[in-house]
Parts: structure tokens; sequence; C-alpha cells
């Protein structure tokens, strides 16, 4: 983490003066977004209950043609 709060220091070192307008409001607008998910706690794939599940019939797969034109 550190290398890339490094980088990013170097990068906005490199932002001419009439873009830090913009940057600032683009920095801004992502601590805001990613501030609310970190206080959420929301898990994005996962749910932290258990799932119940039963397994079904094995079959064959019918074979899958493709027909090219």
């Amino acid at each position: 983490m550190m290398k890339l709060r490094f980088v990013c220091h170097v990068l906005l070192d490199l932002v001419s003066d009439e873009g830090l307008s913009e940057l600032f409001q683009s920095i801004k607008d992502n601590i805001e977004f990613y501030e609310e998910r970190h206080k959420k706690h929301v898990p994005l794939l996962f749910s932290q209950g258990r799932t119940k599940f039963k397994l079904g019939e094995k079959y064959e797969r019918p074979p899958f043609h493709v027909v090219e034109e």
C-alpha cells in the first residue's frame, strides 16, 4: 500500500494547476464512495449465513453443436 500511496503523490505532482480542481472532485468522490462501503461492511460476494443444499441427480449433458453459416 505504501508504494501505491507514493505513486499517487508523484502523479498528483504531475497534474497542472488547471487540472487540480477536477482532480480534487474526483478524489473527493472516491473517498466518499469507499467510506460509505467501509461503514456498511456489506460483503460484496459472499453471505455470512449458511445455505442448505441438496445434490441433484447426475446426468450426461447432451452434445452442443454449433452451426456455422
